[in-house]
């Protein structure tokens, strides 16, 4: 006889399709409604999806939602993260507050799984210190450039050189 597990032969349409689930997101099971979870600025992982599909045959896909989708990648392992690092002191959610709104689905192709995920950014103490060379170099500004355009703008960490060239930003 032919079994039901034989690739060479369809499976029977009578068969149901069962739904995956999502089962943890960071080793916690989840809840209805939003989950909470917390990252550092400066870190690009943002958190892990697990699911299960009682259909062993079946392939998992993840895709994502929500307000601030656009600024996440989900692997197909169910990993989620930041396309560019998170600042604390410039929010780039949608309504600018540091907690980032994404949902994730998991699909068999037929049938889904999906949780929401308020992502909240948390600030990190960031101290970078150094000695200007070339002589002394007193009273010069010292900036991040986090948007790379040379410029010391807005938003962007800035300090003076005190008479030795030391600074700490």
């Amino acid at each position: 006889g032919v079994s039901d597990e034989d690739d060479r032969y369809p499976q029977d349409p009578t068969q149901t399709n069962n739904a995956p689930e999502i089962t943890f997101i960071d080793g916690v099971a989840p809840i209805d409604g939003f989950n909470t979870v917390s990252v550092a600025e400066a870190q690009i992982s943002a958190f892990v999806v697990t699911a299960d599909d009682p259909d062993s045959g079946d392939t998992l896909t993840y895709s994502l939602g929500g307000a601030d989708e656009a600024l996440f990648t989900v692997s197909n392992a169910g990993a989620v993260s930041f396309k560019l690092a998170p600042d604390f002191d410039s929010p780039a959610d949608s309504d600018q507050d540091g907690v980032y709104v994404v949902s994730v689905t998991a699909s068999d192709g037929d049938l889904s799984d999906n949780v929401s995920v308020l992502v909240t950014v948390t600030d990190v103490e960031e101290v970078a210190t150094g000695v200007l060379i070339d002589g002394y170099l007193a009273g010069s500004t010292v900036f991040q450039d986090l948007n790379n355009n040379g410029e010391p703008d807005f938003g962007e960490p800035t300090t003076i050189s005190d008479t030795f060239g030391n600074f700490r930003l």
